[in-house]
C-alpha cells in the first residue's frame, strides 16, 4: 500500500539525486565561467583596441622616420655651416695677410 509506495518513491529519489547534484554542479560551474567571461572585454572590443594600438604604432614609426630625416638634414646643415665658417675664417686670414704684405714700409 501506501507505505510501500512511499518507500518506492524514496528509493527513486535517492537514485535521481546524483544526476541532480551533477546538474547543479554543472550549473554552478557554468555560472562561474559565465561570470569570468562577462568580466573580460568582448572580442570586438579587443580587436578595436588592437587596431588602435597598431595605428598608434604605425604613427610612431612614421614620426620616428620623419624625425630621423629631419636630424640628418640638420646635421648636414650644421656641417655646412661649420665649413662656411672655416672658409670665411681662412678668407679673412688671407685678406689680413694680403693687406699686411701690401703696406708700404716707412
Amino acid at each position: 500500500g501506501f507505505i510501500e509506495d512511499a518507500k518506492h518513491d524514496i528509493r527513486m529519489l535517492f537514485e535521481l539525486e546524483p544526476p541532480a547534484k551533477r546538474v547543479r554542479r554543472n550549473k554552478e560551474e557554468y555560472e562561474a565561467l559565465a561570470k569570468m567571461a562577462n568580466a573580460r572585454p568582448s572580442r570586438k572590443e579587443l580587436e578595436e583596441k588592437l587596431m588602435a594600438l597598431e595605428t598608434d604604432d604605425q604613427d610612431a614609426k612614421e614620426l620616428s622616420i620623419q624625425i630621423e630625416s629631419d636630424m640628418n638634414i640638420r646635421e648636414k646643415q650644421f656641417h655646412l655651416l661649420i665649413q662656411c665658417m672655416t672658409d670665411l675664417k681662412q678668407s679673412l686670414s688671407q685678406d689680413v695677410v694680403g693687406r699686411t704684405d701690401k703696406k708700404p714700409n716707412a
